[in-house]
């Protein structure tokens, strides 16, 4: 199991989130729609990174609370939700595990591509606790580069693996993938009437939004590369101008929501 590594996220990381593709607002429809969301009840958003999730989902709930263990990321938040106007947001600093609140406290749950940092078992068990009766939860996640089948996809993972080693990194290990699947997960902690939806999202990459997003990643994030970022990068930018010299590259890069109820 990979396990959150807070100094994996010091120093730069929360600042090259934004260069992630942010979730399409179909997303956000969905759960509305499937959770019958109306303004009312509170939202749980654990792992709630710089508020990608929390924000926009904000509006459909009378108050939220955004549990994210890294203090820069929640700045980061504090601050989208700002200019976006929203104040029913409570931001704590912890691990997921760690969170605690009265039974049956919330209408939703979310986790945001960050189930695989958590104890999975533990954080989703908690949940089921933690949801309401009729209540839910919602684990969304998204297709890594690392699996790309993109030509552009395959020479950037080359150059990843030349500075940082054969096996793909989680910060300061390598990555280890459980072999059940967030649904198996989820009907083990109590979760039933599962539904998987995956919404196509093109994206348009610049190879500078490209470098800002790998990152931001815990497989190539700067301070991983340490001394070696400024060779990376160079290297990355040349091998993906040789395969198209006006720095662009496009994907269809779905988004999947697993979608649960209690």
């Amino acid at each position: 199991m990979n396990q959150y590594d807070p100094a994996l996220f010091k120093g730069t990381a929360w600042y090259y989130a934004r260069y992630r593709t942010p979730y399409p607002q179909a997303i956000f429809d969905l759960l509305a729609s499937r959770f019958e969301l109306d303004g009312t009840g509170k939202l749980l958003d654990l792992g709630a990174g710089t508020g990608e999730v929390t924000v926009p989902l904000s509006k459909y709930f009378d108050g939220v609370v955004a549990v994210e263990p890294d203090g820069e990321m929640i700045s980061e938040g504090k601050q989208r939700a700002e200019k976006a106007g929203i104040t029913n947001i409570t931001w704590q600093q912890m691990r997921a595990e760690d969170f605690t609140d009265a039974p049956e406290s919330f209408r939703l749950v979310t986790i945001g591509a960050a189930l695989h940092w958590m104890d999975k078992d533990l954080v989703l068990q908690k949940a089921y606790q933690l949801v309401a009766f009729r209540g839910g939860i919602s684990v969304l996640f998204s297709k890594s580069i690392w699996r790309g089948e993109e030509e552009w996809h395959k020479a950037a993972i080359a150059v990843i693996k030349k500075y940082l080693g054969e096996e793909r990194r989680a910060g300061k290990s390598t990555y280890s993938k459980d072999e059940r699947g967030f649904e198996d997960i989820l009907t083990q902690a109590g979760f039933s009437r599962l539904e998987t939806h995956n919404i196509p999202v093109a994206v348009e990459w610049t190879v500078e939004r490209l470098i800002g997003n790998l990152y931001s990643m815990s497989f190539a994030s700067k301070e991983l590369l340490g001394n070696k970022a400024e060779a990376f990068e160079k290297e990355l930018r040349d091998t993906l101008l040789k395969l198209n010299p006006d720095g662009t590259f496009t994907e269809k890069q779905p988004v999947g929501a697993i979608l649960a109820w209690k």
